[in-house]
């Protein structure tokens, strides 16, 4: 039996995207209790797009939660989807859209059969180009933080018509650079989750810091790429 069509078309999707600011990617081996207390912390700061990843069983589960949780508010895609029948069970669930770490020509047809929003990974200019060419122009440029936002920015001035969504670990204070260089948003992990003994008050803080920082105006004369030894200059 065929699946029933998102509630969100694709191009509805892709601008709640664009608009989003901050995506927050999630693990559903935190558990239950902690995706309710992070659901409700992501509901309050606000910020009502979320990703889950796919690498673990109750993943799928995990993104049926958040959507439950907030009664439909949050936008919840899935990452790390890389087959067509990740595809598949992604949009069962209720995902709203899919990321994937690379363009795969097998998940990107299903996705489009499915009218689900398919972002494909890509690093380099051929990976963007490759993409581009198959009409998709909204990318999820992973992992980011390794060249950072001078990179991002040579890639969008070779091609102005894409949306790049960089991920996904951050320092907070890179994001202006990131939304200078030309970031559509971004998609982060609760660095704040690494603390065993978190609470969902550290979760706001984090995440209407990260959204202060993608808003502040880039400081003059700061360099937004890292030094070779990782530090930043």
């Amino acid at each position: 039996m065929p699946l029933p069509p998102p509630v969100i078309p694709p191009q509805q999707t892709r601008s709640w995207l664009l608009d989003a600011e901050i995506i927050i990617q999630l693990h559903a081996w935190e558990g239950w209790d902690a995706l309710i207390e992070i659901a409700d912390a992501l509901a309050c700061a606000p910020a009502l797009t979320a990703v889950v990843v796919f690498d673990h069983p109750q993943a799928l589960d995990g993104v049926r939660e958040l959507i439950e949780r907030t009664d439909g508010r949050m936008l919840v895609g899935m990452s790390h989807v890389e087959t067509a029948e990740d595809v598949l069970a992604a949009a069962e669930a209720g995902a709203g859209f899919v990321l994937a770490s690379q363009l795969r020509p097998q998940a990107w047809k299903q996705a489009r059969d499915l009218d689900l929003l398919y972002i494909p990974g890509v690093f380099s200019r051929a990976e963007v180009a490759l993409a581009r060419e198959a009409g998709l122009t909204t990318q999820f440029l992973f992992p980011a933080d390794i060249l950072g936002p001078d990179h991002l920015r040579e890639l969008r001035q070779a091609h102005p018509e894409v949306h790049f969504l960089p991920g996904v670990d951050f320092e907070i204070a890179s994001l202006p650079a990131y939304r200078a260089a030309g970031a559509a948003a971004m998609v982060v992990e609760l660095a704040v989750l690494s603390d065993p003994n978190w609470r969902q008050a550290d979760v706001i803080t984090y995440v209407r810091e990260l959204l202060k920082a993608w808003r502040s105006p880039l400081t003059p004369g700061l360099s937004s790429s890292p030094s070779p030894d990782g530090f930043g200059r």
